[in-house]
C-alpha cells in the first residue's frame, strides 16, 4: 500500500504542537507495517522557514519528505507548487491521509484526490471541537462552506474522541466518522531517567514536581493553572515546572500571573525529546486544563512514564477517572488545586496510580497498535472503491 500524508506543517516544526509529533509517530508506525509513506508538507516552521525539497525528498527520520514553499497567503499555509506535484505523482499513491483543517494545504490537496479520483481521509486533530472553532470564530464561520465540501468528500474523517464525533454530527457533515487515538513511543527505562531533571535545574529530590507541559497559547488556560496552584497547600512546597514553546508571544501576557509564585514556578521553553521525558520521569504528577482538547499528547506522555496526572473535563479523559489514573475534574481552578493536593499528599497512592496509567498505556497506546487500527480503515476504503469499479 502507497499512502501519501499531506500536512501544513511537519516533523522537524515542533512548535506547532502535537499534530507535527503525532503524524511523524503514525508514518513511523506504518512504516514497520510494510506501508510505502511519503510526506508531502510546506516549509513552515514558526518563525523560520525550513529548507525546501521540491523535486527531491529529504529524508526525516527514514520517511521521504517533499517540503514546499510558502506563498503569498503564508498565514493559511499556502504552498502553490504542493497540488502541482501531487498532481505528477498521483499515480504513485493509492491513497491521500490529509491532517488538519483551515489551511490551503489541505483544501489543494483535497481538490486535487476528487479531481482524480483518489480517495483521501482527513485527520481533524481537534479542529472541528466547539472551543478550537471559537478562535478566530469569525474566520472559521466565513470559511467553513470550503471545509465542509473538503470534509463530505472524504473516504473517513479520523478523530481521536467521541467528543468530536459528537461536534460533527451537529455540524451536519455527512461523512463517515472513525475514533482513533493517537498513540505514544513509549520511552524505554524510566527508572535511568529519575533524578536528571531535577539535578538539571537543581530541584531538591524532596520538592514535588508538577508538570505542565505544551504550546503556550490562549487555548491552554495557563491563567486557569496560576489560580489554582496558588491555592495548592502541600508541605513541601511543590515547584510547577512549565514546559513549551512560546507562540506569538503569549508568555508576556501570561507570565505575570505567576509572579506570586515566585521561585516556585520555572519556565523551561520548549524541551527536546530527551529532557522532555527527563522532566515526566521526574514528576510527581502532570496538569492539563487546556479550554478544549481533542486527545492531550502530554497526558498520555506522563502516563507511559507512570506520572499520574490532573485533567480537566474539558479534555476528552475520562478514562483517566474510571482506570483510576489520576483525576478527571471540574474546568475551575478549586477543583484543580484539590485534586493536585490530593495527589501531592499521598505520594505513595499516586505511584499506584502512575503504574495503573503505565499498563494502560501499553496495552492501549502504543504507536503500533494505533498504526494497526488505522491501516485497517485504509484497507476498507481501498476494498470499497475496487467494489464500485467491479
Amino acid at each position: 500500500m502507497r499512502v501519501l500524508h499531506v500536512s501544513p506543517y511537519f516533523a522537524p516544526a515542533f512548535c506547532y504542537g502535537g499534530p507535527p509529533r503525532t503524524i511523524l509517530g503514525l508514518c513511523r508506525a506504518e512504516q514497520r507495517l510494510g506501508i510505502d509513506v511519503s510526506v508531502f508538507t510546506t516549509t513552515a516552521c514558526g518563525q523560520v522557514e525550513l529548507p525546501s525539497a521540491v523535486h527531491e525528498p529529504e529524508l526525516y527520520d527514514e520517511i521521504p519528505v517533499f517540503r514546499f514553499p510558502l506563498g503569498l497567503a503564508a498565514r493559511f499555509f499556502d504552498a502553490p507548487q504542493l497540488p502541482k506535484s501531487l498532481v505528477a505523482q498521483i499515480q504513485n499513491f493509492d491513497l491521500v491521509h490529509i491532517h488538519c483543517l483551515w489551511n490551503l494545504t489541505g483544501w489543494r490537496a483535497a481538490k486535487t484526490c476528487i479531481h482524480a479520483g483518489l480517495p483521501y481521509v482527513v485527520s481533524t486533530r481537534g479542529m472541528l471541537l466547539s472551543g478550537a472553532r471559537r478562535h478566530h470564530a469569525w474566520r472559521k464561520r466565513m470559511l467553513f462552506p470550503v471545509e465542509r465540501q473538503v470534509l463530505q468528500h472524504a473516504s473517513l474523517l479520523h478523530v481521536t474522541s467521541e467528543e468530536e464525533i459528537a461536534d460533527i454530527t451537529g455540524l451536519r457533515i455527512r461523512c463517515r466518522a472513525l475514533t482513533i487515538p493517537n498513540g505514544v513511543e513509549l520511552p524505554g527505562d524510566i527508572a535511568s531517567r529519575a533524578g536528571t531533571f531535577r539535578s538539571e535545574y537543581g530541584i531538591d529530590e524532596r520538592t514535588p514536581i508538577v508538570a505542565w507541559l505544551g504550546r503556550i497559547h490562549p487555548i491552554k488556560r495557563l491563567d486557569l493553572l496560576a489560580e489554582a496552584f496558588q491555592k495548592v497547600k502541600t508541605s513541601p512546597m511543590p515547584i510547577l515546572v512549565l514546559a513549551g514553546p512560546d507562540e506569538k508571544g503569549f508568555r508576556a501576557q501570561v507570565e505575570p500571573l505567576f509572579r506570586p509564585l515566585g521561585d516556585s514556578v520555572l519556565w523551561t521553553g520548549e524541551l527536546d525529546s530527551t529532557r522532555k521525558w527527563n522532566l515526566l520521569a521526574d514528576a510527581s504528577v502532570l496538569v492539563a486544563c487546556s479550554e478544549t482538547e481533542s486527545f492531550g499528547m502530554s497526558i498520555v506522555e506522563a502516563m507511559a512514564c507512570g506520572t499520574p496526572v490532573v485533567v480537566t473535563e474539558t479534555c476528552p479523559w475520562r478514562e483517566v477517572e474510571s482506570e483510576n489514573c489520576g483525576r478527571w475534574v471540574k474546568h475551575d481552578a478549586d477543583n484543580i488545586a484539590t485534586a493536585i493536593t490530593e495527589l501531592l499528599s499521598d505520594l505513595d497512592r499516586a505511584r499506584r496510580m502512575g503504574e495503573r496509567a503505565r499498563q494502560l498505556v501499553l496495552k492501549k497506546y502504543s504507536w503500533d497498535s494505533v498504526a494497526q487500527q488505522m491501516t485497517r480503515a485504509y484497507d476498507k476504503i481501498l476494498a470499497e472503491g475496487r467494489g464500485r469499479e467491479a
